[in-house]
């Protein structure tokens, strides 16, 4: 009785204006915001109302994940990660309908500062993850790396950023195309570990379903997919009216500027204009299966049939033919002949339009993929078993500059900067027994000119279908731009936005690095702290720009003083350091203090004022007066405020300000 009231229910035809629509729960796996924008425009558009539901769209948060209220029947359909596979290679009924995201948005994020550069750096660190469960992805790249999660402290997340801001937390499990925005708004310089980096790359955000849903309602489950697929059609299309949607009816919380963020970035990782929407192979599903497995996650022997729903199901031939044979009879005989040859004609019929559509789409799937060849942004190269090249894409020419006539039959060696690094991946990656799974390194490579430049590569062996490697291919992106990008990230962190000289930062690493390096070979450098005298005066007459304008001055002036090899640094507000690395007496300390004093002492003209400050010098020296960061520092601050106790505009010595105090 409950399978026909389900299938009454599920299977009803897409309803006219005066049907009454079947009620439906969606749950998303997050917050709402463009994430899940197709399922917003499914709704605002009709699509869904179309197929026959009223759909409530449900967004996630502590304690309601989707894969368990799908499963407990609270929501009909859910939008889940990795997890979905992992949970049905452990016996749930799951079915997953659309891939929308062709690669994974999870990530691992963490302040440049607390020193998180690859999934070892976790280890005894608190890190936030949804759950185990949910974030399969991310436990798999553990895994894959040989790191015990239970060595990691790792806390449920709250679903907020600002508990990573505010250092409750030293990584955040987190979206590409979400949190980093949070972070760049407030200039933290931030560090990402992508599961992709160590070959864990999943589908994401896939649209499921469970098997007695699919079951009691195959037509209502084939037309809830479709309605979904063409709201993420118009959604990818239609980012500006979908944005807007959100904010006035989903999510007050996100301004604009963030939603373009997520919906472009969204775009690598859905690939629309290559892909078609909602895409699934079965081998990648295998591969993600089999990843589990390697990591001891799920038993081997699986069975991945009806996991991954068919939109197209073919018709089983045999099974009529089965069928068909099974009413022969002596009475019936010719009736029964005549019932197998209109049966076999018709279905000769269909399975000749059968062959039609499969060589129809054969022919598309190949014009896909050839589209996605010649418009892919990196350069890509096919090459025989010698690795010599035989096929490049525009892309290729763009980023190393040659033409295809110029570079197909050549050894691809001509690519590399360095023969080494061309040897070195032969062993490693481009041979008949190395294994498929594509991994991310970087290289040097070498445009036609000859210019070095840096690349984010991916290759490996082509293998056919017989497991024979009759290939390879290699994937090569041009990172000048990001490199220099992180560059400028790295100066920003470490350099003071006023003067451009080092921060205090930046002094403190160098101060301990000198410190360390003298265990190993003898070292002679000096400390000199400077306050700038009657600072504060100028401040209060002119005003902070006025004062903001001297500190520049002040340290275009340190920079004309001292010697290149010596560090310089704005350590507090009126407040410069110098770490003078190479070997220096007190008569040079005294004479490099001296012309600080004598330069500073000048009057300046700043916005038509003549203005006038002095300086007080402390400096000590390492060995002579300490061998300890911190006690360094106390004697530099010490010698400082000996100079001004003594009238300032002066230089101390740490050792002329220990004698003053041992006299005293």
């Amino acid at each position: 009785m409950l399978l026909i009231l389900l299938i009454g229910v599920w299977g009803a035809h897409p309803a006219k204006a005066d049907e009454a629509l079947t009620a439906v729960t969606l749950q998303l796996r997050w917050h709402h915001q463009f994430q899940f924008a197709g399922y917003y425009a499914a709704k605002q558009q009709g699509f869904y109302r179309e197929a026959g539901f009223d759909v409530t769209i449900l967004n996630g948060r502590p304690g309601r994940e989707p894969v368990s209220e799908v499963l407990a029947g609270r929501a009909q359909f859910g939008v889940a990660n990795g997890e979905l596979l992992h949970q049905r290679l452990k016996g749930q009924p799951l079915v997953a309908l659309a891939a929308i995201f062709q690669h994974s948005a999870s990530v691992l994020v963490s302040k440049q500062s607390a020193g998180i550069r690859t999934p070892h750096d976790l280890i005894g660190r608190k890190v936030m993850l949804i759950s185990q469960g949910a974030d399969v992805g991310l436990v798999a790249m553990l895994e894959n790396e040989g790191v015990d999660i239970s060595r990691i402290d790792v806390i449920k997340s709250s679903y907020d950023i600002n508990d990573l801001i505010e250092d409750r937390v030293d990584a955040f499990n987190s979206y590409l195309t979400n949190e980093p925005y949070y972070l760049a708004q407030r200039q933290i310089p931030i560090s990402v570990i992508h599961p992709a980096s160590y070959g864990v790359d999943f589908y994401s955000d896939i649209l499921f379903t469970t098997e007695a849903a699919l079951g009691a309602m195959p037509d209502g489950v084939r037309r809830f997919r479709e309605a979904s697929l063409r709201g993420w059609e118009y959604a990818m299309a239609h980012p500006e009216e979908v944005i807007e949607l959100i904010i006035a009816e989903y999510n007050d919380a996100k301004s604009r500027e963030h939603l373009r963020y997520e919906a472009e970035r969204m775009r690598s990782l859905i690939l629309p204009e290559l892909i078609e929407m909602g895409h699934m192979n079965p081998g990648r599903w295998a591969h993600m299966a089999d990843t589990f497995v390697a990591q001891g996650m799920a038993l081997p022997g699986y069975d991945l049939s009806g996991f991954i729903f068919d939109a197209d199901p073919r018709v089983d031939l045999d099974q009529w033919r089965r069928m068909v044979g099974g009413l022969g009879g002596s009475l019936m005989l010719l009736v029964a002949v005549a019932l197998v040859l209109w049966f076999y004609n018709r279905r000769l019929r269909a399975a000749i339009d059968y062959g039609r559509q499969v060589q129809n789409k054969l022919r598309n799937q190949t014009a896909r993929f050839e589209a996605i060849f010649q418009s892919t942004p990196d350069a890509t190269v096919i090459g025989d078993l010698e690795r010599n090249i035989i096929m490049c894409n525009p892309a290729f020419g763009q980023i190393f500059g040659y033409r295809p006539e110029e570079v197909i039959g050549r050894s691809s060696g001509i690519l590399y900067m360095r023969s080494e690094d061309f040897n070195e991946q032969g062993e490693l990656r481009f041979y008949p027994g190395a294994k498929t799974r594509l991994l991310p390194y970087e290289l040097d490579y070498r445009r036609k000119g000859g210019e070095p430049f840096p690349g984010q590569s991916m290759g490996g062996p082509i293998i056919n279908k017989d497991n024979d490697t009759i290939g390879y291919i290699l994937v090569v992106r041009d990172v000048t731009e990001q490199k220099k990008s992180e560059q400028a990230i790295v100066r920003m962190a470490l350099t003071d936005s006023l003067t451009g000289l080092a921060n205090r930062h930046q002094f403190n690493i160098t101060l301990q690095e000198q410190i360390k390096r003298s265990a190993r070979q003898p070292l002679r450098f000096s400390l000199l702290l400077m306050d700038l005298d009657l600072f504060k005066e100028v401040n209060d007459h002119y005003g902070h720009p006025a004062g903001d304008e001297l500190l520049r001055r002040v340290g275009l002036a340190l920079r004309g003083i001292f010697r290149e090899t010596d560090l310089i640094a704005r350590i507090g507000g009126d407040e410069f350091a110098v770490l003078m690395l190479d070997q220096a007496s007190p008569q040079d300390i005294r004479q490099l203090g001296e012309r600080v004093i004598n330069s500073l002492a000048q009057p300046t003209v700043i916005d038509g004022h003549s203005v006038q400050v002095g300086v007080s010098i402390g400096a000590a020296t390492f060995p002579a007066d300490s061998t300890d960061e911190a006690a360094l520092y106390r004697m530099a601050d010490r010698a400082l405020y000996a100079s001004k106790e003594q009238g300032r505009n002066r230089l101390t010595l740490a050792c002329e300000a220990l004698a003053v105090d041992t006299e005293s």
